[in-house]
């Protein structure tokens, strides 16, 4: 009897398991990577003063004596930044250096920190943003554009920026979700109210975009 067939399909069987073995390990080394570097970035942050906010397995609270005891542990579902609250901080855009790994991120608060367009060039994939204060540093009309492709934004703070009006008004055309709730805002439970404040000399300045719920 032939068994040729029956060897090769026992060769192709183990080449198939061997493929699928080293497409599990390179996937699973590359998440740990990415882990990492989110988990250095956490440290950093704390180092400079931020507050970092997890949300486990999708709640975004546990009881807090396990809090401490969760925090970057090897579970089948990590521990996912959702809220940095860096403002009056020491953070730069040193600091954020690979916060474009922060996917989950729905709260970015960066008052009065010494951060610059660089910051935002980090933002651009982090379509879950949803609230952003930038009141206090450097960014100007070109880092606002990173900001163009954030469907759930809803509120972000400019106020003593050089971002200028044409700017501002290029950001509102860009996102739908806002502008959607802006035309409409009468028709809605959660009404959202646009203001604008315009502290210095120069009438061109605009120093607050800021849109949040009654």
């Amino acid at each position: 009897m032939d068994v040729r067939p029956k060897s090769g399909l026992k060769i192709s069987t183990r080449l198939v398991l061997l493929i699928l073995l080293i497409g599990f390990l390179s996937f699973h080394a590359y998440h740990r990577y990415c882990f990492e570097k989110r988990k250095a970035l956490a440290q950093r942050l704390k180092d400079a003063g931020a507050t970092v906010r997890y949300t486990w397995f999708g709640v975004s609270s546990m009881p807090a004596f396990l809090r401490p005891h969760l925090h970057f542990i090897d579970l089948p579902v990590k521990p996912r930044v959702y809220d940095i609250d860096a403002n009056n901080s020491q953070v730069s855009d040193e600091t954020l250096r690979g916060l474009e790994r922060m996917t989950y991120l729905d709260f970015l608060k960066l008052e009065n920190c010494n951060v610059s367009d660089i910051a935002l060039t980090r933002l651009k994939d982090l379509e879950n943003l949803r609230e952003i204060n930038l009141k206090g540093t450097q960014i100007t009309d070109q880092g606002l554009r990173h900001l163009e492709n954030k469907p759930y934004l809803l509120l972000i703070n400019l106020e003593q920026t050089a971002v200028t009006p044409v700017a501002v008004n290029r950001l509102r055309s860009k996102i739908n979700q806002l502008k959607e709730n802006l035309t409409s805002s009468t028709q809605r439970d959660k009404k959202l109210v646009i203001t604008f404040s315009n502290e210095v000399s120069r009438p061109e300045q605009l120093l607050t975009l800021s849109v949040k719920s009654d």
